[in-house]
């Protein structure tokens, strides 16, 4: 059974061990959730922030390494690897369930998907080492190597655009 941990306990946490690797955090201020990729366990923590305690331990994620949360309804978004040639995008709900993955390698989407070019870029995408959600929209966006993705979680398509192929 999945025990509830205080969170001031950093380096021991229970029945949930230790962090190993943790890679990032973020912070769902319309829930209160605080969410953990522990790279070097496999895992997400999700971290009840005003009781301090654990909720829910995702296991499976291979080397997790960027969350990001949906503002809209409390999914989180896991970025990891299935292999060392594909990246993937685990889609947690907030209640712990997984509801989706997307697996993709370079400029190559999951087959369920329809693949399109890319027609709105946000600004403040960032770097290959970053993902973000457009809660008006509904879209996740993320680099991998020279190409950008955004998934539109509305209609199940990932839009495509190789970012060096225009100059």
């Amino acid at each position: 059974t999945m025990g509830r941990v205080p969170l001031s306990v950093v380096t021991d946490l229970g029945n949930f061990g230790t962090l190993s690797y943790p890679s990032d955090a973020k912070f769902d201020s319309v829930r209160g959730n605080i969410w953990v990729a522990d790279m070097g366990n496999n895992r997400i923590l999700s971290l009840n922030y005003a009781s301090r305690l654990i909720d829910f331990e995702f296991k499976g994620v291979t080397f997790p390494y960027i969350l990001c949360v949906n503002s809209n309804n409390g999914d989180v978004y896991a970025r990891g690897f299935s292999d060392l040639n594909t990246g993937t995008i685990h889609i947690f709900s907030r209640n712990g369930e997984i509801k989706h993955t997307i697996s993709f390698a370079e400029s190559f989407p999951a087959e369920e998907f329809k693949i399109k070019s890319i027609p709105y870029i946000p600004n403040d995408l960032g770097g290959c080492g970053s993902m973000k959600f457009d809660h008006v929209r509904n879209r996740l966006w993320w680099v991998a190597g020279n190409v950008l993705h955004m998934a539109d979680l509305i209609n199940n398509e990932i839009f495509t655009n190789d970012l060096f192929s225009r100059y």
